[in-house]
């Protein structure tokens, strides 16, 4: 068996459900998702700009849509994180939810330990 790469760990974080993620993991992909769907809007609007802006703006939907796997999954896993069920991540698309679920997310610390979600997510300790 070959030893796990950093392109291995990023495809586990993006792309699978499974597994816990912690509260500095969750904003790097985050942050990582809306930085790469901002390059490609900007290099597409440079390339052909009428590709952004159509009137009936399919073509920014159909441009956003490959990243709402990568951007569930985040979520499902920082739930999974709070001992929460990854089903309750669905409620991003619900606008008033989404708030309650982006504070849970984001600034709530994980439980300690391991969960029905799988073991915590290594933290690394910092010399003080």
């Amino acid at each position: 068996m070959r030893p796990r790469t950093w392109l291995d760990l990023v495809a586990e974080i993006l792309f699978y459900f499974s597994g816990r993620i912690d509260r500095r993991t969750y904003w790097l992909s985050v942050c990582g998702i809306w930085l790469a769907l901002a390059v490609i809007s900007l290099v597409l609007f440079f390339v052909d700009s009428s590709i952004l802006y159509t009137q009936d703006q399919s073509s920014l939907e159909l441009i956003a849509l490959p990243w709402l796997w990568p951007f569930m999954a985040v979520h499902v896993k920082r739930l999974h994180d709070r001992g929460r069920s990854g089903w309750w991540s669905g409620l991003i698309f619900v606008p008033p939810f989404y708030i309650g679920i982006f504070i849970e997310c984001a600034f709530l610390p994980g439980r300690v330990g391991p969960n029905a979600f799988g073991a915590a997510p290594l933290r690394v300790k910092r010399p003080v």
